[in-house]
């Protein structure tokens, strides 16, 4: 009876340890284009890199870059053997982010120019190199007004979008599905020791006993 009872505690606690296993994909071993990514986080982006959206990798033109030609070398040559896309783009990561950076403080800023109350949001477009700005009005004189009060670059592409933006507030909010899993596996492992602990000690005070 004991053994049986053994043997079945030790198939749930196996059973409870590959669901975790299961939410924890990332525990696989990275390659070396994600612990540079990583690094890159840490420390900042070479200007030859501009980013990556899904299965592509975008870095500028060879002829474009002015250093680090030795980094990207090797660098491409771990996307590659990743088999990940490559694609050429003009505009570097580093040159998105302080243009996000320049929108961000001059809406932030007191003397906030007219041009924002159209502006609904403003983000990082890796898959086209861009910063995309959506406005709730679109036309060529909204466009213009936005350039000529706000900031005029190659970078900006802009699109219509009608929907008012309501700040987050948090009412309503859940747990993502993955954190649900993880909670429901720790406390099924926390009442299979729970019930080890007892099957344990009824053990001890039955061997007493005798």
């Amino acid at each position: 009876m004991i053994k049986r009872k053994a043997k079945h505690l030790a198939f749930l606690s196996v059973l409870a340890l590959m669901m975790v296993l299961r939410c924890f994909p990332f525990v696989q071993a990275s390659s070396p284009f994600d612990d540079w990514l990583q690094q890159c986080e840490e420390q900042g982006y070479p200007d030859f890199y501009g980013g990556r959206y899904g299965n592509k990798v975008y870095f500028l033109a060879e002829d474009a870059i002015s250093g680090n030609l030795d980094q990207y070398f090797q660098v491409k040559g771990w996307i590659e053997s990743d088999g990940i896309i490559i694609e050429t783009v003009a505009f570097s990561y580093n040159d998105l982010n302080a243009t996000m950076e320049i929108l961000d403080s001059m809406a932030l800023s007191g003397s906030r120019p007219q041009a924002f109350d159209n502006a609904n949001w403003w983000r990082p477009d890796l898959e086209n190199n861009r910063i995309t700005v959506g406005l709730f009005s679109c036309g060529e004189e909204e466009i213009n007004r936005f350039k000529e009060t706000i900031l005029d670059s190659p970078m900006i592409i802009f699109e219509e979008d009608t929907v008012q933006y309501v700040p987050y507030d948090g009412a309503g909010s859940t747990l993502p599905n993955g954190i649900w899993v993880l909670l429901i596996v720790f406390g099924l492992l926390a009442i299979l020791v729970l019930v080890f602990l007892v099957w344990q000690r009824k053990r001890r005070a039955s061997a007493i006993a005798g």
